[in-house]
């Protein structure tokens, strides 16, 4: 069956957003944590933390968790900004390409996290994003437009689980190439409810996983919903002193209409499984699994 909800637009029953008591929300998720501070080296040897999720700066003391598909390009524009000079060719070139220039100068890996003990009081944010956008939002911009999905992995992916394709059908590059603009929103939601997310791709991976939610503690989490919010509570603790801005956001994948109708296709057998491995990231989110509280 199709999600009931689909003819419904009344948005007045949706509840705010709370997005002040996330960090007391997150202590209660996890279990009543008490940590004081962040063994970074151990995080990245031990818990299997991937350094290219970590940005960090040894003057100003921060470090960042990044989670695609949740304004992290503009971030690290931001960043990149405030790090090199004006006139500087690798303020030029990291504007163009910031994921490569950031993985070159600012990357937190376990050798840095061994020397430098400051980095264990750092302050710590990431930044957080309804999972109902995200997922939409990845699906437009990484499937529709497969970009740097040279071998149509996740493609193959889809077309076994969700149109029964055979192993010998998915190997047909031509075959596959021909199918990939014709693979729906609703066949990439099939493919995230039967497959484990260790195989998920970073951009669709909850953000729950990617930011080790109870492994680390966090100073500051952030809204995509209230980026403004965000960017002065940052800017004000970490670049108090630079004139950085946040660069203007692409133009959105992720209409709020768009987005609703897209769900509102979607069975609602499919979309209570999707809901599964995500909940994490909606109980803590304090966010509304409804789709027409989609913001």
């Amino acid at each position: 069956s199709v999600n009931p909800s689909r003819n419904v637009n009344n948005t007045s029953h949706c509840p705010a957003i709370d997005m002040g008591s996330i960090l007391p929300r997150l202590k209660e998720f996890c279990g009543g944590m008490k940590r004081f501070k962040n063994n970074w080296y151990e995080l990245i040897t031990m818990y299997d933390m991937t350094t290219r999720r970590l940005v960090y700066d040894l003057d100003k003391n921060y470090v960042w968790v990044t989670v695609p598909k949740i304004a992290s390009s503009n971030w690290k524009r931001l960043i990149i900004a405030d790090k090199f000079k004006p006139e500087s060719i690798r303020l030029v070139k990291g504007l163009e390409k910031p994921h490569v220039i950031l993985e070159w100068c600012c990357q937190l890996d376990s050798s840095v996290a061994l020397n430098n003990y400051a980095l264990q009081r750092a302050f710590t944010f990431a930044l957080i994003r309804h999972p109902w956008t995200r997922l939409y939002s990845a699906y437009k911009d990484k499937i529709v437009k497969y970009k740097r999905f040279k071998q149509y992995d996740y493609i193959r992916e889809i077309l076994r689980i969700a149109r029964g394709w055979s192993d010998q059908q998915i190997q047909d590059t031509g075959s596959v190439k021909e199918q990939a603009a014709t693979v729906t929103f609703t066949e990439f939601l099939m493919m995230l409810a039967n497959s484990d997310t260790d195989t998920y791709n970073v951009h669709w991976t909850p953000w729950f996983i990617l930011t080790k939610a109870c492994q680390i503690k966090y100073n500051y989490i952030g809204y995509m919903e209230d980026m403004d919010a965000a960017f002065t509570h940052i800017k004000q603790t970490v670049f108090p002193d630079s004139d950085v801005s946040l660069p203007p956001p692409y133009p959105s994948k992720a209409k709020q209409q768009q987005v609703r109708e897209a769900y509102r296709e979607v069975p609602t057998s499919l979309l209570d499984a999707v809901y599964r491995v995500f909940e994490d990231d909606f109980i803590i989110g304090g966010y509304s699994r409804n789709i027409d509280c989609i913001p």
